[in-house]
C-alpha cells in the first residue's frame, strides 16, 4: 500500500510482519557499515534478553501485529514460573511414591505444594496449562515469541501430554504450530525433541479430526434442525390460510342466511 503523497510504502511478509518503507535522499550505507550494525544489535538482543532481532531488518521495522509490553513479558515470566514449580511438584511426587514403595509403615499424606492448593489443582501438567489459558489470546504469539528455547523444550512434552488427554487441544494446538514456526531450525536438531514431535504429530492429527468430524456432524445436525423448523413454518403458515379461508365462506354464509 501506497500513501496519497508517495513517501510511504507499507509491506507485508508471509510471517506476519508489516515493514514500512519512507521516501529518502540519504546517502546508501555501505554494507560492511550495515554488517556491524546488524552484529551489535545481535549482541543487544542477547544481552537484554527482550525482543528477539531479526538479522537484516533495524529494531521496530518489522514485528508481530501484537506489541511486546509489560502483560506480554509477565505472562512468559509467570509461565515459566509454573513450569518451574511443576517439575518440582512432579520430583516431590515421585520421591514420596518411592519412599511409599519402599517403606513398610505408612507414611503421611502428600502434601502438595501451596500454590497447587490455592489453585485447586492436584496435576503439575494442569496447573501449568492454567497459566497459557490466562495469557490474552492477543498476546499469546508474543509471550511465546520471548520464551527462552530450554522452556521450549519443556513445553513441547507438556503440549505431547495435554493432547493426548484432550486438553484444550485447540489452544494447545495453536501455541504448538507457532513455535514450530518459530523455532523450526532448532527443534529439528534437537535430538531430544525427535520423539517429542513425532508424538505430537500423531496425537494432534488425531484429534484434530476427531475435532473435524465432530464439528461437521455439529453442523449437519443443525441444518437438518433449520430444514425441519422451516418445513414446520410453511405447514403452519398453510393451515392458518386454509383457516382463514374457511372463516371467509363462513361469514359469507352467514350474511346470505341474514339476507
Amino acid at each position: 500500500a501506497i500513501s496519497e503523497n508517495g513517501r510511504l510504502l507499507a509491506s507485508g511478509s508471509h510471517d506476519r510482519s508489516i515493514r514500512l518503507w519512507s521516501k529518502t535522499y540519504d546517502q546508501i550505507i555501505p554494507f560492511d557499515e550495515r554488517e556491524m550494525e546488524r552484529k551489535d544489535a545481535v549482541d543487544d538482543d542477547i544481552a537484554g534478553n527482550l525482543a528477539p532481532v531479526i538479522p537484516g531488518e533495524a529494531p521496530g521495522e518489522t514485528g508481530l501485529a501484537g506489541k511486546q509490553s509489560v502483560e506480554t513479558l509477565t505472562g512468559t515470566e509467570k509461565l515459566m514460573d509454573a513450569m518451574d514449580l511443576a517439575v518440582e511438584e512432579k520430583q516431590r511426587i515421585q520421591e514420596y511414591a518411592a519412599k511409599k514403595a519402599a517403606s513398610k509403615k505408612q507414611l503421611a499424606p502428600f502434601e502438595q505444594h501451596v500454590m497447587f492448593l490455592s489453585a485447586g489443582i492436584k496435576e503439575p501438567e494442569r496447573y501449568v496449562l492454567k497459566y497459557l489459558l490466562s495469557i490474552r489470546a492477543s498476546e499469546l504469539e508474543v509471550s511465546l515469541l520471548v520464551l527462552p528455547f530450554s522452556y521450549v523444550i519443556r513445553l513441547f512434552k507438556l503440549m505431547d501430554f495435554w493432547i493426548k488427554n484432550t486438553w484444550e487441544v485447540e489452544l494447545v494446538c495453536r501455541s504448538l504450530f507457532f513455535l514450530m514456526r518459530i523455532h523450526r531450525n532448532q527443534v529439528t536438531s534437537t535430538e531430544e525433541l525427535i520423539p517429542v514431535v513425532d508424538s505430537l504429530r500423531t496425537n494432534a492429527r488425531k484429534q484434530l479430526t476427531a475435532m473435524r468430524d465432530t464439528v461437521g456432524f455439529n453442523i449437519a445436525g443443525m441444518s437438518f434442525v433449520q430444514e425441519a423448523l422451516e418445513a414446520k413454518r410453511v405447514k403452519l403458515f398453510a393451515d392458518v390460510e386454509e383457516k382463514l379461508g374457511q372463516n371467509r365462506k363462513r361469514r359469507r354464509t352467514a350474511v346470505k342466511t341474514l339476507r
